[in-house]
């Protein structure tokens, strides 16, 4: 089994809500793959497992949220959405 196979709901949790903190220019509750990648240490590929393991268990759902890049400018991107209970 591996490590993304083992991890619980409230392990997933938790880690994508210490991952949401780290994005300084984020909407509330929004994270993209690649910053939540980053935050954990892992692949992108291991990410998005952990991330489909989440929207499975109804914690993030798909959104297009706001982030600016390295020049400044503020875009619509693909992202994810904390649900809310």
């Amino acid at each position: 089994m591996s490590t993304v196979d083992s991890i619980t709901e409230e392990e997933l949790i938790k880690a994508i809500e210490a991952a949401l903190e780290t994005a300084p220019d984020a909407e509330p509750g929004t994270i993209t793959s690649t910053e939540y990648a980053d935050h954990i240490g892992m692949s992108q590929k291991s990410a998005l497992v952990r991330i489909k393991k989440a929207m499975a268990a109804g914690v993030l759902e798909p959104a297009k949220i706001k982030r600016t890049n390295l020049h400044g400018t503020r875009h619509t991107v693909n992202g994810y959405r904390l649900v809310k209970d």
